[in-house]
């Protein structure tokens, strides 16, 4: 997912016309003062809380599938940053994904708002990756589609990371405007470069895209932040030495009447309840 280069043209002719100087300028830090808490971001939903049936990619589109394996837990981040109207609205938000798996496919819903008086723009996206297994993130988890709406406008839509990006560079909200997020991801069985490399079960990391914005009356800048969290740690009873079956142990509450999880071997019968 590490695309970020692709946007930089667009933002220094975005701001080179607009007289406001460098798009890449180095990121405020939010909250320093209350001039600079100008703009928010909240997460709003995503379709697959704890409990739920898994949404997964069968190579067409995102259907729900019959196991409840994986989880995708958004939060908002911190203290409320900022009001629109009665809505609060925070510095960052997290989507935490558990026990990912290949070909699941969760979709997250956020939104951003400009609760400042002046017309903001976005100049600048840093990205932070904290990962173990080199190449998670950029080889296992794809952002497929995505949608980007301002207020009741007709959203914008499109396939991968790299139009994305390309959209929201020179992107402007005026006071009181909310951009509607909303994107998907999709796990990986191969590294699309080398297929004989498969997803890493078990591992985790974080991946952080800050975006700058610039009020483009008074040159301060602010900030937001968007972490996806792969907490892949292996479910009870996954051997992770074998890719395929478990290793005798019983997930909490698995009973026989339940439907048999991913990667169980039906033929063996140790371990349960």
């Amino acid at each position: 997912m590490k695309k970020i280069g692709l946007i930089s043209m667009v933002l220094v002719l975005a701001m080179g016309m607009l007289g406001v100087g460098s798009a890449w300028a180095d990121t405020v830090v939010a909250g320093e003062t209350t001039d600079t808490d100008f703009v928010g971001i909240r997460n709003v939903s995503t379709d697959d809380p704890i409990g739920s049936l898994d949404p997964v990619w069968n190579g067409t589109e995102i259907v729900t599938s019959e196991e409840n394996v994986a989880s995708c837990i958004s939060t908002n981040d911190g203290e409320t940053k900022c009001l629109n109207g009665e809505t609060e609205f925070y510095d960052s938000v997290t989507e935490t994904i558990n026990n990912a798996y290949p070909g699941y496919a969760p979709t997250i819903t956020f939104e951003v708002t400009n609760c400042g008086s002046n017309t903001v723009m976005v100049t600048g996206l840093s990205q932070d990756i904290i990962e173990e297994y080199e190449g998670l993130f950029e080889n296992f988890v794809e952002l497929h589609y995505w949608s980007v709406q301002k207020n009741d406008e007709i959203p914008e839509t499109g396939i991968g990371e790299d139009w994305l990006y390309l959209c929201l560079g020179g992107y402007q909200l005026d006071h009181g405007d909310v951009v509607t997020l909303i994107i998907n991801l999709i796990i990986l069985e191969k590294n699309p470069w080398n297929e004989e490399e498969e997803f890493p079960q078990g591992e985790t990391g974080t991946l952080q895209d800050t975006f700058t914005y610039t009020d483009l009356v008074t040159g301060k800048e602010d900030t937001t932040m968007f972490t996806i969290a792969l907490d892949n740690l292996p479910l009870p009873g996954w051997n992770k030495g074998k890719k395929s079956g478990w290793d005798g142990s019983v997930p909490p509450g698995l009973e026989k009447k339940d439907k048999t999880p991913n990667g169980f071997d039906k033929g063996n019968k140790k371990g349960w309840k």
